[in-house]
């Protein structure tokens, strides 16, 4: 698991992840936080790895998991310098491929709706974030209050604009 965790983010920091500071290696607790979690998935017997190899290198990967009859695609990269042959794309139909021939898999769901995903017409599904905190002091304080403010802010008349805006400032100041 650890050698294919970092082939994967390897590819994915050479790219336009690594460019725009998004990439799991570059942040050491995301990078920690991804070993973990892999690690205990493939102890589950739940993790799958899909590379896509060319010229003896992986150009596409996929960190996927796998509950029941149901995979889960969690996590994607792809090698920019083959990005002409859509990568991504090739290991996903392959995927397909896998998973229809062995006809063990009777859904597969990629946690997002990102504009690849309309390549493949696959249907969407609504999703909730859910929070749960204990009913003390400390956990309302530091998370529930957090969590509501986020919420309720940007629906205010004066606040929302402002927030908005100190985004966008962020956001380019982020791109220069």
């Amino acid at each position: 698991s650890g050698e294919f965790l970092n082939t994967f983010v390897k590819m994915e920091a050479s790219g336009w992840k690594g460019r725009n500071g998004g990439a799991i290696a570059l942040t050491p607790s995301l990078l920690s936080f991804y070993k973990a979690l892999t690690e205990r998935l493939n102890h589950a017997g739940w993790l799958e790895w899909h590379f896509l190899d060319a010229e003896g290198k992986a150009i596409a990967g996929h960190m996927a998991i796998r509950i029941g009859r149901t995979l889960v695609i969690n996590k994607i990269s792809y090698d920019e310098d083959y990005s002409s042959v859509s990568p991504g794309n090739m290991l996903f139909l392959e995927t397909v491929f896998r998973c229809y021939q062995n006809r063990d898999i009777d859904e597969i769901n990629c946690l997002t709706d990102m504009p690849w995903n309309r390549n493949w017409r696959m249907s969407l599904k609504k999703y909730y974030n859910i929070h749960v905190f204990a009913n003390r002091l400390i956990p309302i304080l530091t998370g529930e209050l957090p969590c509501r403010l986020r919420h309720i802010l940007p629906t205010l008349p004066i606040i929302g604009p402002l927030l908005k805006g100190l985004k966008a400032l962020v956001k380019e100041k982020q791109h220069v």
